[in-house]
Parts: C-alpha cells; structure tokens; sequence
C-alpha cells in the first residue's frame, strides 16, 4: 500500500493507520479536497459502479491518492460533517473491487480500509488508490463498453483528450526503459564510487517505476537520516551492521544522502563493510561485504577465504528488504527494477555451502569450483511496492537472483529461501539464531509481518 507521506503529514496520521480519530480531527480542521484527496458523504450507492470507477481510476491516472467514505463537504470542498454508516464492510468491499475489476483496463490494484467509529458503533472507510505506472487506465462504459480515460484535476475529474492520451501511452511504454536505466545508472554509480575491502561482496541496486519525493535541501538529507535510524532501530534482525559514524555523520551528493563505514575521501580498511546511498526519489544502492566462515571442511588448495552462500542470500535479503522499504518511505509506488551483483574476492577465495548433515565441527563444505571466479554478471528482478514489510516477495526476489548468482560459481541452488518465497530448512551453522525469525517472518500473512507490538494497518481491517 502506498503510504502517500503528503497525505499522511496532512491527516496527521500515516495513511496506512488512518482511524476515525484522524478524520474527526480532518473535519474538525476543515482539511480541503486536493488533487490527492477525495471527501464522500456516503458509500456509493448500488448500481453506481460506473462512478466507483471514474473516481479510483482518475486518481491513479494522476498521482495517487484517497477517498473517504463518510464525511461530508461544504461548497468550498472543506470537510465539515462527520457522517459514518451502518453498511457491512464485506458488502462495500465486494462492490468496489468488483466494479473496478470489471471497469477498468487495464487491472489496478487497489486497498480498502475499514475504519471502526467506536463513538457511535458505526464505521467510515477509505479507498486508497497508488500511482499506477500501468497508467493511462480506461473504464468501460456504458453496454458498449467504450473506454474512456478520466483524469483527477484539482477536486474534480476531468477527461484525457487525444492528444493527452497519445502522450500518456508513450510515456507508459518509455518508462520501463527509463527505469531499468536508471537502476543501471545507480548501481554503475555506486559500484565506483564504493572503496571495497579484499572480500566478497554483493552490491544492489534499486529504481523505481513511480519515483517518490523527499523535501527539498537539506530536509531529504534529514529524512534520510531519520529513515535510517529508525529502520534499524525497528528491524534489528534485519539491519546491517551500522555504526554511529556511518548512521551520524553522511555525505550528501546529488538528490541522494550517501552513508558509508569508510571515510569518504580515505581509504579502505578491514573494517569497511558496509556502503549505503539513498536517493530522494527511492532510488536506492547498498554494497555489504560478505563474511567469512572458518568450519569449512574442504581447504580449496590455495585458498585462504571461504564465504558462505547463506551469508550471501542474507545479504541479499536485507538488501531488498531496507531498498523496498526506503522506496515507499518516499512515497514512490508500482514497482522497483532491481540490479544485483557478486564481486569476488581480489585474492584466492572460493564460495561455501551450509552441509545438510554436517560432520563434526564443519557446517560448511568448500566449492573448490567457485575459486575461479572472476567477473560475474550483473542480474535483475522486479519487486512490487504494494505492501510495507511484504517479507514472502522479497524473499521470492532474493531466490531469484540467488539461484543465477550461485548458478555461475557451479552451485545448484539457494538454501534459506523457496521459489515461492517460502523458508527453507537448511540454515547454515553461523546462521542459526536467524532460523527462528526466518521461520516467524516469511510467511504469507501479511499481518506476520508485524514486529511485537505494532499495530496492524487501518483501523480494523485491510483488504487488497
């Protein structure tokens, strides 16, 4: 769901979390309709799916947005009434989906929150509609079903006209050329600018297909740095190895805030692992070294480093994880084009791979054929931004490039993820106090997702 960071600092709640509390204090405020935001007195009535429609796709043919169900406006479009129903969530969610799956072309996804009033038993709710780069989007109308392509202008909608839509479909089809260039670009970018220790490591990098904004000056360099905190701060499981220097003291570049465990004019040195560059927009890269494992029980001749494949596909995994989640802290939707890289060791070193059945002190078997490892290829996937914390995609992204990258060192497959983005059994030894957050947390309930604690999203119940 996109979190629309605009929206939530105009409602003073994030999107996600909307509760009848915030939409009092909206009309109490007397918060005005906008391009984003669309005030409705009552649910829509049966037989109007033709309007449902008109209104959820001119949002994501413009710039995102939501609309309220239960509050009515003045002639000035200014909230001013409270008025929640009585109708069944069920019966309302039915009747949106259902009219804009039948409607609009082509298919948007979209969510509706429940949103319990505990002050009079009733309820509101919310549509929340994403940019969508699959824009422009048609409705079908009428017995002939002719399209038609509604747009949101200021607080009303309006229609695409020829020429507009001519432009809209050449955007849409330059766009998937434009983002994957730019994920090439940050990776190139951030791959040379990067100062890399003698290890393994693995580089990712990020852009995606409905960028996102931070504040202008040094206010994105600020909401970088509060991102960052607060993300490992939350997911200690997850986060990379981040010292206070890297955390306190980042370099600002062009439209990115850059965060690295080295000094950014000196030189490397053994304890440089980490390099981090945020852009404002949602790009993203992350450059990790990958540890070395000591129980291994091949020697590999004159190797002297072995890495672990686990440890790779970890990285991997947090990589997208934090890349994902940065990307809809600014707002950016749709998707994100991803590249991610191995770079061997400069000197001798090979890969190893957790031992089903490990022998006394080795849970590690050395692959004497990843020694040779020179240049590997730079790979690719896509991951979906619709949900926050959607763990089982990321994981299913993370096999993906896992399974090409230990393919070209002449290893079979991953070990600590499913192709369908499940968890695997087979954790290496140095990873087992990661196996029980694995087994909790890649799952397909969103609501696991959720660390200790934390409220889910909406009020009461979201559906997608």
């Amino acid at each position: 769901m996109p979190t629309f960071a605009r929206l939530s600092d105009l409602l003073g709640t994030p999107i996600t979390r909307l509760d009848a509390e915030a939409i009092r204090r909206a009309i109490d405020n007397r918060i005005t309709e906008d391009e984003q935001l669309d005030w409705k007195r009552s649910p829509y009535p049966s037989g109007k799916g033709d309007e449902i429609a008109k209104d959820v796709a001119a949002l994501a043919n413009h710039l995102g947005g939501i609309i309220v169900l239960g509050v009515d406006e003045d002639d000035a479009a200014r909230a001013c009434a409270a008025i929640p129903f009585t109708d069944d969530f069920d019966d309302l969610h039915r009747q949106i989906r259902t009219a804009c799956s039948a409607r609009i072309r082509p298919y948007l996804h979209i969510s509706v929150l429940d949103i319990p009033d505990n002050n009079t038993g009733r309820r509101f709710a919310a549509i929340v509609v994403p940019r969508s780069p699959s824009a422009p989007h048609a409705i079908e109308q009428g017995s002939e079903k002719q399209p038609a392509f509604p747009v949101r202008d200021a607080t009303t909608t309006r229609w695409l006209h020829e020429a507009e839509l001519a432009t809209r479909y050449r955007d849409r089809f330059a766009a998937r050329v434009d983002v994957a260039t730019r994920a090439r670009t940050v990776h190139a970018e951030g791959v040379a600018r990067q100062r890399r220790t003698d290890d393994w490591w693995l580089t990712v990098a990020c852009a995606p297909t409905q960028p996102g904004a931070r504040p202008p000056g040094p206010d994105a360099r600020l909401a970088e740095q509060t991102f960052l905190k607060t993300w490992q701060a939350n997911r200690p499981a997850l986060a990379p190895r981040m010292s206070s220097p890297l955390l306190d003291t980042p370099s600002t570049a062009v439209r990115r805030t850059i965060f690295t465990s080295h000094g950014w004019r000196g030189a490397a040195t053994a304890g440089d692992n980490l390099h981090i560059e945020l852009g404002h927009t949602g790009n993203g890269y992350i450059g990790q070294a990958v540890r070395s494992e000591a129980n291994v029980s091949a020697q590999g001749g004159a190797a002297t480093v072995w890495v672990s494949s686990d440890r790779m596909e970890w990285a991997m995994f947090t990589s997208l994880a934090l890349l994902v989640d940065h990307a809809l802290d600014t707002d950016a939707t749709g998707e994100l084009e991803v590249i991610a890289q191995l770079h061997p060791a400069r000197s001798s070193a090979g890969m190893c791979v957790p031992n089903t059945d490990p022998g006394p002190g080795y849970g590690y078997y050395g692959n004497d054929e990843s020694l040779a490892a020179g240049h590997l290829t730079p790979l690719t996937v896509t991951v979906p931004l619709g949900a926050t914390r959607d763990y089982p995609s990321i994981a299913r992204a993370t096999y993906q490039l896992a399974t090409d990258m230990l393919a070209e060192l002449s290893i079979d497959e991953p070990r600590l993820f499913t192709p369908d983005g499940h968890h695997s059994d087979t954790v290496g030894t140095t990873l087992t106090g990661l196996r029980d957050w694995i087994a909790n947390n890649i799952t397909t309930s969103i609501s696991d997702f959720l660390p200790q604690g934390e409220p889910a999203p909406g009020a009461g119940h979201e559906s997608k």
